[in-house]
């Protein structure tokens, strides 16, 4: 009788006579019961089964598979995760921290991180903007892009704001193929979705792009599906599927690419690394530092605690009673350009994140919304001011700053504008190109007078006579930007000096103080952090090129036989060229290159070895001469072209001078040891 019969028989009875039609059945019931059995009763009703529903062994085994897998991954779900009390502790009490929010970017910079406070905000915003919900089916996330030279630290940044992340939060890709987001493995549902080095999405690669599609819509639409021909696990008939994920995702990726795929480049917040010679230093001395071990960066318990209290924060909607008045200040005066249309909706969803981290501290309305507060206003203010301007018709700070130089000489030439802001030559050759095409700067000679033509002004370039000034025809607008806290409260602890304003002050632009944990090393002096940059991107573009004329006093004596060659005469005078490349400047004479013996006074001799040995590669005075050195030599270096991205040959010890393949310069040198004789080399 059926009541004397076990639940596993009654269900194997019930079995119709086809596997296809069986299989939902023997995955979602039977399957879980056998896998329990012991080895014996399982084989036995295998064979039941196998001739119950006309299949093979084979088939049975991978269901069999499919339900282990399963049961491992429930385990792993209901497993009870044991949290230390302390870090809950000290969770809770970041959740109720008023200055949370600058409290999470010191905690970046305590990891080892120096300076790129302005980055590190705008990673967050992006990250807590993926519990945002859809507004009238438009999502609320934010999309940023960090564009930047290469070795500038974009991944180190990004990783190191992932660490104190949940990793249940982001799902982090380097490629993908035209479905593989269809097939993520918990989807994409209040996550970010984080691209390292997104070639894939550059105007080239991005024209058919399926995977391009995918992100694009997810982002724009909240969601994207398409349709598949598959086989129907009940019936056994091709039916047609649809595939779907869901959003809200908020997207972050880095590129050495100033522009993507034209469409994509439309949904993104651009920013860029701070590349000045003074970061670079700090970069390099925490390098050093970590190396001898004398930089702790963050306890294993801090980072716990900052995800967990990650993990604490839910899908919220925010309310900003005052987004009217916001408005109604954007609106009052002029005509805001079209693009006022999504930046003004980007800041809302910055101010919006910002309130969903403090969501344990703000109030709630009826309907259980999270109502934002001014600080939240003026924490996002201080993130998105300055982007924010750019899209109304400012210039960037950077720019008003460049051209404020360049107005006050009546002329300049790159070199010396780099020198004047301490910045690599490369950054000013970006701006500068960028510049010209806007109308807002134009070439000139020494006297203030316009090339004859693109040859005079290539010579000029080699020469290092050629000089930026204002173009005639450019005027500067007055471009007002969002209001300020007191303009939305007239509360005078919100205006210049008060309270309120110091108490929720980021201090994106303060000095990063990194100091060691031991004792002996001298704390780093200040850098100053740039707010993002979001429009006047820096091209990598070269000012100074080469003509491809030898120059003269270059006397070439012979070839290089045998792996070994004669030097070249030095020129008697090289072009003067003040970017501070070939003879103009001498080096320091404490050997480092690029710092002063103030700055390494303290140190140990072994960090600053360190420093002596890596400094030639980070100086914006080095000169990359093409084809000078072979591979063979300990110069040589590869770095790849800012343009097609391949790599070509450098010489960091050579001066200006233009040498053809085949020849060694004087500073030629073996990089392999020498040996002792009779110890043989492989």
């Amino acid at each position: 009788m059926n009541s004397s019969k076990s639940l596993l028989d009654i269900l194997i009875d019930d079995l119709p006579g086809d596997f296809i039609k069986a299989q939902s059945t023997l995955r979602e019931e039977i399957a879980p019961l056998l896998i329990e059995l012991d080895e014996a009763k399982l084989e036995h009703y295998l064979g039941v089964i196998r001739k119950k529903t006309k299949t093979n062994r084979k088939a049975l085994d991978a269901e069999l598979e499919a339900a282990r897998n399963a049961k491992r991954e429930e385990l792993f779900r209901k497993e009870e995760i044991k949290i230390d009390p302390e870090v809950e502790k000290e969770a809770l009490a970041i959740s109720q921290d008023p200055l949370l929010f600058k409290k999470r970017i010191d905690a970046v910079n305590q990891a080892g991180v120096v300076g790129e406070r302005g980055t590190v905000a705008m990673y967050f915003c992006a990250l807590d903007s993926r519990l945002l919900p859809e507004d009238n089916l438009s999502p609320n996330v934010l999309a940023i892009k960090n564009a930047g030279h290469f070795g500038a630290g974009k991944s180190y940044t990004l990783t190191t704001c992932l660490q104190i992340y949940p990793n249940s939060a982001y799902f982090l890709m380097t490629n993908g193929s035209g479905k593989s987001i269809f097939f993520l493995k918990g989807g994409l549902k209040h996550k970010a979705l984080i691209v390292t080095e997104g070639f894939q999405f550059q105007a080239n690669n991005a024209a058919d792009s399926e995977l391009v599609y995918s992100v694009r819509s997810i982002l724009s639409e909240g969601r994207v599906s398409y349709w598949v021909v598959e086989k129907d696990e009940k019936t056994g008939h091709l039916a047609t599927i649809e595939k779907k994920v869901e959003g809200p995702t908020s997207f972050i990726t880095t590129t050495v690419m100033e522009t993507l795929e034209a469409q994509f480049e439309d949904r993104l917040f651009t920013i860029h690394p701070d590349e000045s010679v003074d970061q670079t230093k700090r970069i390099i001395m925490m390098i050093m530092a970590k190396k001898a071990g004398k930089s702790q960066g963050l306890d294993q318990k801090t980072i716990d605690s900052w995800k967990r209290f990650h993990e604490s924060l839910k899908p919220v909607d925010v309310l900003i009673p005052f987004a009217e008045d916001i408005g109604r200040f954007i609106t009052r005066d002029g005509e805001p350009p079209i693009s006022t249309r999504r930046a003004s909706n980007r800041v809302m969803t910055v101010i919006q994140s910002i309130a969903c981290a403090y969501q344990h501290q703000r109030q709630r309305d009826s309907r259980n919304r999270v109502i934002a507060e001014i600080a939240d206003y003026w924490m996002a203010y201080q993130v998105v001011q300055d982007a924010f301007r750019e899209n109304m018709g400012a210039q960037d700070k950077k720019t008003e700053q460049y051209l404020t130089v360049i107005q006050e000489k009546g002329r300049i030439t790159p070199g010396n504008l780099a020198k004047i802001f301490r910045v690599s030559g490369a950054a000013i050759s970006g701006w500068a190109w960028k510049s010209i095409q806007a109308g807002m700067i134009e070439w000139c000679d020494e006297n203030g007078y316009y090339f004859v033509d693109e040859k005079a002004l290539k010579k000029a370039k080699h020469q290092g006579r050629a000089y930026l000034k204002i173009s005639d025809t450019y005027q500067n607008e007055t471009v007002k930007g969002l209001p300020t806290p007191f303009d939305l409260t007239q509360d005078s602890r919100w205006d210049e000096g008060g309270d309120l304003l110091k108490s929720y002050d980021l201090q994106l632009e303060k000095p990063t103080v990194v100091r060691s944990d031991l004792d002996g090393v001298k704390p780093f002096l200040p850098v100053f952090t740039p707010a993002p940059n979001t429009v006047y991107e820096d091209e990598i573009v070269n000012i100074i090129e080469y003509s491809g004329e030898e120059p003269e006093g270059v006397n070439v004596l012979t070839q290089i036989h045998g792996g070994e060659g004669k030097t070249l005469e030095k020129p008697e005078e090289e072009p003067r060229n003040d970017r501070g490349n070939g003879n103009q400047d001498s080096e320091p004479e404490n050997g480092h290159g690029l710092f002063r013996e103030e700055e390494l006074e303290g140190f140990d001799e072994q960090t600053k070895a360190l420093a002596e040995e890596f400094a030639p590669f980070m100086n914006p005075k080095t000169v990359f001469t093409p084809h000078l050195c072979r591979k063979g030599c300990k110069h040589y270096d590869s770095v790849g072209d800012e343009k097609s991205v391949e790599f070509r040959e450098f010489c960091w010890k050579s001066e200006e001078s233009r040498i053809e393949r085949g020849i060694v310069c004087k500073k030629y040198e073996n990089k392999n040891p020498n040996l002792p004789e009779g110890v043989l080399r492989f």
